[in-house]
């Protein structure tokens, strides 16, 4: 008598081995270590902004298991300061996909906007950047989160994570901060990211915006939350 598989055995297991195979392709290859993120680096990649230039960008994009490289798209820009954007979409957890941006300006690239490619706590960044040296918290009225902007001006890095919100005015530096996003840029204080890669369009505007940022206090202080 045999003891085998029977044929039926054999195409229950087929059709598992098949399913996982797929499933497998569903899954982001981004979920990657946080030790191979590249988020508090000069470079990002291996793209340093106001030095690579924009062929080389892309070329790096497309490399990056991430990134979705059919959708990397070369945008002549209206911004002034920048003569076009590169922008893509990238894995950002299962199923969500969001967008990246470049700015590029002489042909090289001077800011780079990057999803992280998974969510990461505030504790995480802080270990592998270190304390910021300003803060901003903000809200919108129909979202139920805090965003903040945590800025290193000598690194040339600003990261944004969000909270569900308990107070609209006043927001939690608490270490459970969701960080989900990064900007690359040139490093300099808040004026020169404000008017150079944020793109205000008065110096004005810039200033009084700035002061809606505070020293790095600590973490689980509350600073002041302004509206988007």
């Amino acid at each position: 008598m045999s003891t085998g598989p029977t044929k039926c055995q054999i195409l229950v297991i087929n059709v598992a081995m098949a399913f996982a195979t797929l499933f497998s392709a569903c899954i982001p290859p981004s979920q990657a270590p946080f030790a191979s993120y590249e988020l508090c680096s000069s470079s990002w990649y291996g793209i340093v902004p106001g030095t690579t230039d924009v062929g080389t960008a892309i070329e790096i994009l497309g490399t990056l298991s991430f990134v979705d490289g059919r959708s990397i798209e070369y945008i002549t820009s209206e911004i002034e300061g920048a003569e076009a954007t590169v922008v893509w979409q990238q894995y950002a957890g299962i199923p969500a996909r969001r967008n990246g941006t470049m700015l590029v300006h002489d042909g090289v690239v001077i800011a780079i906007q990057a999803p992280l490619p998974f969510e990461l706590s505030l504790k995480q960044a802080l270990l592998d950047c270190g304390e910021p040296i300003l803060v901003r918290a903000s809200f919108d009225g129909e979202s139920p989160f805090h965003w903040y902007q945590f800025f290193y001006p000598t690194k040339g890095i600003l990261l944004l994570g969000r909270f569900e919100r308990e107070q609209l005015d006043n927001a939690i530096l608490t270490p459970e901060i969701r960080i989900v996003e990064a900007v690359f840029f040139l490093p300099g204080d808040i004026s020169a990211y404000l008017m150079n890669i944020r793109h205000f369009t008065s110096r004005e505007t810039a200033e009084a915006y700035a002061e809606e940022f505070v020293p790095w206090p600590g973490l689980n202080e509350t600073i002041p939350a302004y509206s988007f």
